[in-house]
């Protein structure tokens, strides 16, 4: 059984993620030198492609008007879909990461990329061989015996 573990005032995490996704993605765009009718474009271009609906109602692309109100944290009441962040996270590769470690923080999760996935089945498969090594070294003394 797991021990229980007592949380402090500042050990405790918010699940409210949105200003800090809003805050990401704001970063994401102002950093990725593109202008808003660029991300709008790609966005939709990339939606139409792969049939995915961001926006409600009868039209499926996204606006620059909405992208402004996701990317303004003063804007509470308008969010992405999960769709549309995927989306926005495409078009935004390199601060993907980020965008992603904030929604899942929460959970205590993180997500990680190409690089950390090879360098942790190198680490797995390097215990793997370790343990075969300790194993044959254990045979090994049991057939001398």
């Amino acid at each position: 059984m797991k021990k229980a573990i007592q949380l402090t005032l500042f050990a405790t995490q918010s699940y409210n993620v949105e200003p800090d996704i809003k805050e990401a993605m704001h970063a994401a765009a102002r950093e990725s030198g593109k202008s808003r009718a660029e991300i709008v474009d790609e966005m939709n271009r990339i939606a139409l492609r792969y049939g995915v609906r961001m926006a409600k109602g009868n039209g499926s692309n996204v606006s620059e008007d909405t992208l402004e109100k996701w990317l303004n944290v003063n804007a509470t009441g308008y969010f992405p879909s999960v769709r549309a962040l995927m989306i926005f996270c495409a078009v935004m590769r390199d601060h993907a990461l980020k965008i992603l470690n904030i929604l899942v923080r929460p959970l205590g999760l993180k997500v990680i990329g190409a690089k950390d996935i090879k360098k942790l089945e190198w680490a797995k498969e390097y215990h793997r061989v370790k343990e075969g090594r300790k194993k044959l070294r254990l045979l090994e003394s049991e057939i001398e015996e």
